[in-house]
């Protein structure tokens, strides 16, 4: 092999190892979403287009039940094995280039169209994956120089596949299957010990739901002039019984738009109050959460101007619970008016409406927040995206 293309073969070793760390980063966000965690950093979750945790979690993030993170480690397992097959065997090196540049074109193709399903589907970005179809669009312009026109290379691709089956004219194909194997087993064994660890097997959780909904019986929540999210003509209603204060809230409130991309056409998110604060919750005797009444009222005035999803995404950002003496400070921030907001708190119309959804809560039986109801049936606790799809399938069942 020719110095020029064996430090091409070199660069693409580099890139498809860069490639499994994007992929073993988003398999690292994938198990945490598993368990009800937002893990990873800038880019991964929260405010604005970018939401890895959302791409990751809707049913685009995965391809026969296996997260595309993990079949993305699979493939640049290959792509190393073929790198090191033509920097073996400089008789049979062409084909293995001619194979790289084929398989390569496969992949930016299926990228092209996962781009696709991010923009006009899911409706979010995730950044790890943009850099993962960058570094396939370099592998493919690298590998098209030493094998020339990919489309050809593709329609070449079932005769130079040979390449990698080891016989005696070219032994050194042992090793592409070496490392081929080895990332297909990695990839899963990881992911069959993580659903076994988290969810006991592929489908133990979702006989346990059915049967939950059977013993449930369906309650009535008025929507009224509550908050809402989505289609307010969606399939799928989600009502969401809330503390500002209550910390499981606080994650709760970042979960929701991941648990909710898959159903961006099905669904509608209902926000309803229940501030466990016994100034304007009767069943309680004392405060959990104190000022959380008053918080909740000073929601329901933001509503009023028409910011009450920006006052919500603002008190629940962070990893801290909101401090209620930064509340003037927080109105300020978000630019509402604030003589006004201040006129709808002193009126006391912001805690009759918070006044109003806790009856409705201690009405179907609410005692901690989150509490969902989804459909009529009511889920305590947070969810965890699997956990809510399973959800969805058994309420499907029970129309």
């Amino acid at each position: 092999m020719g110095l020029m293309q064996n430090k091409r073969a070199n660069l693409i070793l580099l890139l498809s190892l860069v490639g499994m760390v994007c992929a073993g980063y988003l398999t690292y966000m994938h198990l945490g979403l598993m368990r009800g965690q937002l893990l990873g950093g800038f880019g991964c979750g929260g405010e604005g287009l970018l939401n890895c945790h959302a791409v990751t979690a809707s049913r685009w993030g995965s391809l026969f039940g296996m997260p595309l993170s993990l079949w993305g480690i699979f493939a640049y397992s290959i792509l190393v094995g073929l790198a090191l097959l033509a920097k073996q065997s400089e008789h049979f090196a062409q084909k293995a280039w001619n194979v790289l540049a084929g398989l390569s074109l496969l992949f930016v193709l299926g990228d092209v169209f996962l781009l696709g399903i991010m923009l006009f589907e899911i409706k979010y970005l995730c950044a790890f994956c943009l850099g993962t179809y960058v570094l396939n669009v370099l592998i493919l312009v690298i590998a098209s120089q030493v094998a020339g026109n990919p489309l050809k290379a593709l329609v070449r691709l079932p005769a130079d596949i040979g390449v990698v089956f080891p016989n005696s004219s070219h032994p050194q194909s042992q090793f592409f299957w070496i490392i081929a194997l080895f990332g297909a087993l990695g990839a899963v064994g990881v992911h069959t010990s993580t659903i076994y660890v988290q969810r006991g097997s592929l489908t133990s959780m979702r006989p346990q739901i059915q049967e939950y909904l059977a013993q449930q019986q369906r309650v009535e929540v008025p929507r009224g002039d509550s908050p809402v999210k989505g289609d307010g003509s969606g399939k799928l209603e989600v009502i969401e019984f809330s503390d500002m204060l209550c910390p499981v809230c606080q994650k709760a409130a970042k979960m929701n738009t991941v648990m909710l991309a898959n159903y961006r056409k099905d669904a509608v998110l209902v926000f309803k109050h229940y501030p466990l604060d016994n100034e304007c919750n009767s069943s309680l005797h004392h405060a959990v959460h104190p000022g959380a009444c008053r918080l909740a009222a000073a929601s329901v005035c933001a509503d009023k101007q028409g910011k009450f999803w920006e006052f919500h995404d603002h008190i629940f950002a962070g990893d801290d619970v909101f401090q209620v003496k930064n509340l003037d400070k927080a109105v300020t921030e978000l630019g509402l008016d604030v003589a006004a907001h201040q006129a709808c708190m002193q009126s006391g119309e912001g805690m009759r409406v918070v006044k109003k959804d806790v009856a409705d809560g201690i009405r179907i039986g609410v005692q901690s927040t989150p509490t969902f109801v989804l459909n009529g049936y009511v889920v305590r606790g947070s969810l965890a995206p699997s956990t809510f799809d399973d959800f969805v399938t058994a309420i499907k069942g029970n129309p």
